[in-house]
This record gives C-alpha cells, sequence and structure tokens, in this order.
C-alpha cells in the first residue's frame, strides 16, 4: 500500500490510524494517517457495522475470504478498517499523552491530547483511494484533563499560548504500489514495505478463532524546516524536522470477510516521534516529543466525547464536516503556526 501526497511525511500519519489519525502536531499523519488516535474517546463506542443481504446456513452469511498476500485485496481491507470502501465519511479519533524525552532522562509527560479527523475514501478507476480528510487536536492539562489554552513550560519556566492541531485539508492517494513520491527539495521520506518489492503489502496478523484481524505499519521522514532558526529562533528546532510515526489498527475478521460490509469496527495505537512544537519556545534545546495515542473509528461525529464536540463547536465548527472535495495542497501544524503567530520577542534574562 502505497500513500502519496503533498508533503508525504507529515500527512500520513494520523490519517491512516484513524480512518486517517491522523494526524499529530506538526500534521497527523502527521498524517499519515491517516490515522489520526485513542482511550477517552472509547468512551462511546461505535456500534459494529451492520451488514445487510442474504444470511446463510446457521443464520450466517457466506464469508469470503481474505488473500492478505494480494496486493489488492490488502488494500481494499485497509480501506475497509480505516475508512468506508463504499465511500462514506468516517470519524478518526485519538487519545493519549504526549511526553518530552531529553538525553538520558525518564520521559515526561507534558500534556494530554485529544482530536479527530472527518472525511472519506473515494476509489478511483485504477482502484487506488483518494483520502479527502481535515483534522484537530487539542493539548490537554495533564491532571485536570482540561484543554488548555496557556501551558507552563517545565523546561523554560515560561507560560507560553498553545496553538491546538487544525489541519485542513490533509489529503493523499493510497495505492497498492511501492511509494514513489515526486522529487521534493530536501525531502527524505521512507515507508516500511517489509521486505516487498514491487507491491506495498501490509502485514496482517489474523486471529480467526477470535475473530479479529490486525494490521500495522510506519512512516519515517526528514524535511526542511518551514520556520527556520534564522527567521523564527525561539520557536524553530533546527534547519529539519524528523519526524517517525507508527500504527496499529484491527477489527473483527467476519465483517472484513464479509462482502456486503463497506466499513467494520476498528480500534488501534499511534505513536509518534517529532520535534518540539513551535509554540512551546524551546530556543532548539536538544530533545523531542514522543506521541503515545489510542484510535478509535466512529461512523458520526455525534459518537465523539462530548468535551470534544463542545470545543470544536466553539472554536473549530468546519471540522464537524468532511471537506466537500480533493485539495492537492496540505497544510500542516507549521503552516498553521506561520500564518497565525509572528516571531516570538527574546526570553527576558533570568534575573
Amino acid at each position: 500500500m502505497t500513500m502519496t501526497g503533498d508533503d508525504a511525511t507529515s500527512r500520513l500519519s494520523r490519517r491512516a490510524a484513524l480512518g486517517g489519525l491522523g494526524i499529530a502536531g506538526a500534521g497527523l499523519a502527521a498524517g499519515l494517517a491517516a490515522a489520526a488516535s485513542p482511550a477517552p474517546a472509547a468512551a462511546n463506542p461505535a456500534p459494529p457495522a451492520t451488514p445487510t443481504g442474504k444470511v446463510g446456513p446457521a443464520g450466517t452469511r457466506a464469508r469470503k475470504p481474505i488473500d492478505f498476500d494480494d496486493a489488492t485485496a490488502n488494500l481494499d481491507a485497509y480501506v475497509k478498517l480505516v475508512g468506508d470502501v463504499g465511500g462514506k465519511d468516517v470519524v478518526g479519533a485519538f487519545s493519549g499523552h504526549v511526553f518530552g524525552v531529553v538525553e538520558s532522562r525518564i520521559l515526561r509527560p507534558l500534556f494530554g491530547f485529544e482530536g479527530f479527523g472527518i472525511g472519506r475514501y473515494e476509489r478511483q478507476p485504477d482502484g487506488s483511494y483518494r483520502n479527502i480528510w481535515r483534522e484537530v487536536g487539542y493539548y490537554k492539562d495533564i491532571e485536570s484533563g482540561r484543554i488548555l489554552e496557556r501551558w507552563p513550560n517545565p523546561y523554560s519556566d515560561e507560560t507560553v499560548d498553545v496553538l491546538h492541531v487544525q489541519n485542513d485539508p490533509v489529503n493523499l492517494v493510497v495505492t497498492n504500489q511501492v511509494p514513489q513520491f515526486p522529487p521534493k527539495p530536501g525531502l527524505e521520506f521512507r515507508f516500511g514495505n517489509y521486505g516487498r518489492d514491487q507491491a506495498f503489502i501490509l502485514p496482517w496478523l489474523v486471529d480467526r478463532a477470535g475473530d479479529w484481524a490486525s494490521c500495522m505499519y510506519d512512516v519515517h521522514g526528514r524535511r526542511p524546516n518551514p520556520l527556520p532558526p534564522a527567521q523564527w529562533p525561539r520557536e524553530s528546532s533546527g534547519e529539519f524536522l524528523r519526524v517517525s510515526e507508527t500504527f496499529q489498527m484491527g477489527g473483527p475478521l467476519s465483517q472484513l470477510e464479509d462482502p456486503e460490509v463497506t466499513s467494520v469496527r476498528q480500534v488501534g495505537g499511534w505513536q509518534r516521534i517529532a520535534d518540539w512544537l513551535p509554540w512551546m519556545l524551546m530556543d532548539q534545546r536538544p530533545g523531542h516529543l514522543f506521541y503515545r495515542c489510542v484510535t478509535r473509528k466512529y461512523g458520526r461525529v455525534e459518537d465523539l466525547p462530548r468535551h470534544v464536540l463542545d470545543y470544536t463547536e466553539r472554536h473549530f465548527p468546519q471540522f464537524l464536516k468532511a471537506p466537500d472535495g480533493w485539495v492537492a495542497k496540505n497544510v500542516s501544524s507549521f503552516d498553521v503556526y506561520k500564518a497565525q503567530r509572528k516571531p516570538a520577542p527574546p526570553r527576558a534574562p533570568r534575573s
């Protein structure tokens, strides 16, 4: 399975895991995955897809076993798991925490992270899918769980203004071919193909006794920082941005093998290693962030946690519906920061 699109290293993120799951701070799936992410989001589990059609012997319908070694079948199963092969809108929710990683110190929990993406997979004549997506992600206080507006940075002893994830759009094309991205100055990108040369085939773990099938993938990238340190000395982590994201997701095998079911119940996980966020004002201190979230797919935004819906309705109502159509240029959190903020003044010296 290949995912292509503008600035792929940040897009492939959350989207996939979430139904695009994308995506986290610098742009979920960055997202890939697509996928955005998580746990509290599971409070109101989405009902499983309701099969329709003929019922076979003993009250069961005929199932069609999936050949996961076939690139096309593998891709269709993936899309059924994270989206809807019939082109219906889905919601990918995520919830978890973000940790600071500095030298050899123990990981430090910095804030919670919760949000969702919304969109759909549209099958193309060549068998590929266009994933049309947008996503929001909210940083939360560790103790209370409330969504932050300002955050006391324990590394700098400075309180900073939070900028939540608001990526619109985050679009990508998913195919069954090995990733081939157009040359782009400074962009390095590696998508795990697990030893396959000609087709990108996700590795699946099938548990027939437990009626469950799960898969995983990862993406690693590096690109020039849109906030170069010469112009953004407090916000920038350096000349380049590095990101690595890993995804795990699973759903009922019986639904995956039912040809009349277009979208299956899905839960999963998403992890991300990335540079400090611009709004943290880290002044290029050594270290980075580690995101750890659980992910879940819903059929409608009303199934999201109430506090997420309330905050989105007040601040980002456009994210409560899927994008109308395909847009080639994606937007990352760094683009949003650059558009909404100005370079921060130098930090006042300690007295």
